[in-house]
């Protein structure tokens, strides 16, 4: 599973041990960084189950079978609400140049390029997505992809400032990787049926009430 944190992997998460409880069937979890990472481990038969995002899943080396993955609605690994571009408050867009990627993620690179276009005169500096932040406020970069997740501290207090995607290449290609995929140890197949038992619906309601009962004293951004 990917580290949990954000409201969607959360629910996620929840949600199949709630079906893995309900059948019986013991579970461990273990948090991996990565989703090619997380399907490789799959495949070759170290985990059972595997939680990435589609862009992930169509991203392996090896195409994977169709009936090892079950794919949900776009927005359920990110939410177009929660995928974001940091920057400083005081800084405006259009003082922008150096923009955080993350090089061992397809998600975030596949993204950032599109929000930001090297043509456009934007320069990449590698950051590990989760250090966006941090890296934002230290002035090292100007602006990057973040996927929130909660916060001790809000980091608007902070001095930081949260936007939505703007570019339609961006969100264009945020819909096309954004949905929430779970792919089955190929020697496994009888975990299917185990992929049947999950209800989009269910997840998506889950979701948007965790959404609306979020703790506002964990929230990075309040004004989203």
């Amino acid at each position: 599973m990917p580290s949990s944190g954000s409201i969607e992997i959360d629910a996620l998460i929840k949600h199949i041990t709630a079906k893995l409880t309900a059948l019986n069937i013991a579970y461990f979890i273990e948090h991996q960084p990565g989703g090619e990472r997380r399907v490789e481990l799959v495949n070759k038969g170290k985990f059972d189950i595997a939680l990435v995002s589609k862009g992930a899943a169509d991203n392996m080396s090896t195409v994977l079978e169709t009936w090892q993955q079950k794919c949900l609605k776009p927005d359920s690994y990110y939410s177009m609400q929660r995928l974001v571009v940091v920057s400083r408050a005081d800084k405006p867009q259009t003082q922008w140049r150096r923009i955080a990627i993350d090089p061992a993620s397809s998600d975030h690179s596949s993204i950032t390029q599109k929000q930001f276009p090297s043509e456009e005169g934007f320069e990449y500096l590698e950051t590990d997505f989760r250090h966006v932040p941090a890296r934002v406020l230290r002035g090292d970069v100007d602006a990057g992809l973040w996927h929130i997740t909660a916060s001790p501290v809000p980091l608007e207090l902070a001095g930081l400032q949260a936007h939505r995607l703007s570019e339609p290449a961006a969100i264009e290609q945020h819909q096309a990787i954004s949905a929430a995929t779970f792919v089955v140890n190929p020697k496994r197949p009888e975990l299917v049926a185990l992929l049947d038992e999950i209800n989009s619906r269910q997840l998506q309601n889950a979701q948007s009430n965790a959404f609306s009962s979020e703790d506002p004293y964990a929230k990075a951004f309040s004004s989203l």
